[in-house]
Protein backbone atom coordinates (compact mmCIF):
# COMPACT_ATOMS: atom_id res chain seq x y z
CA UNK A 1 0.00 0.00 0.00
CA UNK A 2 1.11 3.54 -0.73
CA UNK A 3 2.16 5.99 2.15
CA UNK A 4 -0.94 7.50 1.78
CA UNK A 5 -2.99 4.29 2.29
CA UNK A 6 -0.27 3.87 5.45
CA UNK A 7 -0.57 6.98 6.98
CA UNK A 8 -4.57 6.92 7.16
CA UNK A 9 -4.79 4.12 8.53
CA UNK A 10 -2.08 4.89 11.47
CA UNK A 11 -3.60 8.58 11.99
CA UNK A 12 -0.67 9.86 11.06
CA UNK A 13 0.35 11.97 8.29
CA UNK A 14 2.32 10.82 5.05
CA UNK A 15 4.99 13.05 5.80
CA UNK A 16 5.65 10.97 9.33
CA UNK A 17 5.36 7.02 7.26
CA UNK A 18 8.16 8.51 4.35
CA UNK A 19 10.24 9.47 7.39
CA UNK A 20 9.55 6.39 9.27
CA UNK A 21 10.48 4.15 6.22
CA UNK A 22 13.56 6.19 5.87
CA UNK A 23 15.23 5.96 9.00
CA UNK A 24 14.40 2.13 8.96
CA UNK A 25 11.06 2.33 11.91
CA UNK A 26 9.21 1.11 8.95
CA UNK A 27 9.77 -1.98 7.57
CA UNK A 28 9.12 -0.81 3.45
CA UNK A 29 10.44 -0.96 0.29
CA UNK A 30 10.98 1.59 -2.93
CA UNK A 31 9.56 1.08 -5.70
CA UNK A 32 9.85 3.48 -8.67
CA UNK A 33 10.82 6.22 -6.33
CA UNK A 34 7.76 5.67 -4.08
CA UNK A 35 7.34 3.55 -0.53
CA UNK A 36 5.46 0.69 -0.68
CA UNK A 37 4.15 -0.92 2.60
CA UNK A 38 2.43 -4.55 3.29
CA UNK A 39 -0.33 -4.53 4.79
CA UNK A 40 1.15 -7.07 6.81
CA UNK A 41 3.88 -5.27 8.11
CA UNK A 42 1.66 -2.24 8.65
CA UNK A 43 -0.19 -4.38 11.21
CA UNK A 44 2.76 -5.56 13.04
CA UNK A 45 4.14 -2.17 13.16
CA UNK A 46 0.55 -0.95 14.82
CA UNK A 47 0.37 -4.36 17.49
CA UNK A 48 4.08 -3.32 18.47
CA UNK A 49 2.89 0.31 18.88
CA UNK A 50 -0.45 -0.55 20.91
CA UNK A 51 -2.46 0.33 18.11
CA UNK A 52 -1.18 3.60 17.28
Amino acid sequence: MSTTQAADQLGVTDRAVRLACQLGRLAARQVGGRWQVSRAVLDEYQRGKGGT
